[in-house]
């Protein structure tokens, strides 16, 4: 709404594999593993012993890790650029932004809508556009806004000591969302932290007891009907009929 930055790419480098271009697979995986220590070596073992002529080995690796590679001298070892989706604000406004899985395709939120307009079929039949030909998306969210209502959220649930909490600000004029946030929430740079059921949108796809909001629908409904006005009276010491229906519970 103000300009800020709440989602974008930069480059980063993934290293893949040719396997019937590497002469020692067992040196390779030896090797490739020292500079990787958390890939399984049997993983990779297989992966390089397979007939594809692709394979991945590591995706977004760091410029240190890229230099080490390149210094191993392996045969049949590759590098390719890619753009990493990341989210410079961290959790804020997470929900509504949703994320980009590692081949930058939304997954959820605003990410999975614009890819849903054709972004993510463009880059699998490889015709990824430049980010000079396209125009950045703007949304409604005021940054500021949006953390004054995650800080009182966060506020609510510390003193009614509440699992969850969510919250959204409109502008009633326009129907602009202004702010929309639901607790726990999760960093979307951390994709894997969103999938705990705990994290979900409770503003979207939660489902909550009405209670006496039921109160101000069913005077509008009979007031739309043209059965009553604002200033008719209705006994409630006994149930009420109105046609064939009877209410005969109520509450303040």
């Amino acid at each position: 709404r103000n300009g800020v930055i709440l989602a974008t790419d930069v480059k980063m480098t993934s290293v893949y594999a040719e396997p019937k271009r590497i002469i020692d697979k067992d040196e390779a995986v030896e090797l490739l593993t020292a500079s990787f220590p958390d890939i399984n070596a049997r993983e990779l073992r297989e992966k390089l012993a397979s007939k594809r002529g692709f394979v991945w080995i590591k995706r977004e690796v760091t410029p240190e890790q890229q230099q080490e590679v390149y210094r191993l001298g392996l045969p049949g070892i590759g590098f390719q650029p890619e753009n990493k989706r990341i989210y410079p604000n961290g959790t804020a406004a997470a929900h509504v932004l949703g994320f980009a899985n590692v081949d930058n395709v939304g997954i959820a939120g605003i990410e999975k809508y614009i890819d849903s307009f054709g972004l993510s079929d463009l880059s699998g039949a490889g015709l990824t556009p430049h980010a000079s030909d396209l125009a950045p998306v703007k949304l409604t969210i005021d940054l500021n806004v949006q953390h004054a209502l995650r800080d009182e959220l966060f506020k609510g649930m510390e003193h009614f000591k509440s699992k969850s909490a969510g919250g959204m600000v409109i502008d009633v004029e326009t129907g602009e969302v202004i702010a929309l946030a639901s607790l726990p929430d999760y960093n979307p740079n951390n994709p894997k932290d969103a999938l705990d059921p705990d994290k979900i949108n409770r503003v979207v796809v939660g489902t909550y007891e009405m209670g006496s909001t039921y109160k101000a629908l069913t005077i509008a409904m009979g007031l739309d009907s043209g059965k009553f006005n604002i200033n008719s009276q209705l006994d409630a010491r006994s149930a009420i009929r109105y046609g064939k229906y009877e209410i005969n519970d109520y509450h303040a």
